[in-house]
């Protein structure tokens, strides 16, 4: 699946606050915090509850309902971006890694050309680079739940080249050399879901982040992305 790999940044900054509060969040996007300095923060879910420290990062997955508080001064580099099937469908978690001194020389790049406003086109390249790293930290496990084939890679990226329309289960399977039958059993037995319910699934969340983060009409989002089909 990493030659048809597809990363969309969403939104990053870097910014300084008094509080922080995001009660029970499930966005259908990837999440990254790093706070630089030591705080007074913490993203829990369920009975799960971590500290935010300065020498760690936190990757928090699709649709996961955690909740992050933070009392105090405080300073946060945050990036929310979508990833391709498999890591669509990673089950609701927090993750940790080191912010060894590769990813903080990343992220000190990024802050600097945010601080200048300048060199948009290498932010969001340093920003896709460091995405990459945490999603290299995501275990084998909770990858490897899903079946990683071929042809469902091949399967997804022709979903997302067509976002914009209704498709047909034989599209796809067609695409990957199946008959249609066939390819609805792998593609369920890969991903959990059936292909009309995960395409509606991508076309809901493609449109939430085009509510969130662009001036974009409810019906020109509609229309884009093909429900008035």
């Amino acid at each position: 699946y990493h030659k048809n790999f597809n990363l969309n940044i969403i939104q990053y900054d870097y910014f300084q606050g008094k509080q922080w509060q995001a009660e029970k969040q499930a966005d259908p996007f990837w999440r990254l915090y790093w706070h630089p300095q030591k705080s007074k923060g913490s993203v829990s879910l369920n009975k799960i509850h971590l500290n935010i420290v300065s020498n760690k990062l936190y990757l928090i997955a699709p649709y996961t309902p955690f909740t992050g508080i933070n009392k105090g001064y405080f300073r946060q580099f945050y990036i929310h971006f979508m990833a391709a099937w498999p890591f669509n469908l990673i089950a609701s978690k927090i993750y940790t890694f080191p912010a060894n001194l590769k990813n903080k020389d990343i992220i000190k790049t990024i802050i600097n050309n945010i601080n200048k406003s300048s060199n948009i086109i290498n932010q969001k390249m340093q920003c896709m680079r460091l995405c990459i790293l945490a999603l290299s930290s995501v275990p084998d496990k909770d990858i490897t739940a899903f079946s990683v084939d071929k042809r469902i890679s091949i399967a997804d990226s022709y979903l997302n080249q067509n976002i914009h329309r209704s498709i047909k289960n034989e599209e796809p399977a067609r695409a990957v050399n199946m008959s249609t039958n066939a390819f609805a059993r792998l593609f369920k037995e890969s991903t959990g879901l059936n292909l009309q319910a995960y395409f509606i699934r991508k076309k809901i969340e493609r449109a939430c982040s085009m509510l969130q983060y662009q001036n974009n009409t409810i019906e020109f989002i509609a229309e884009s992305l093909g429900f008035c089909d």
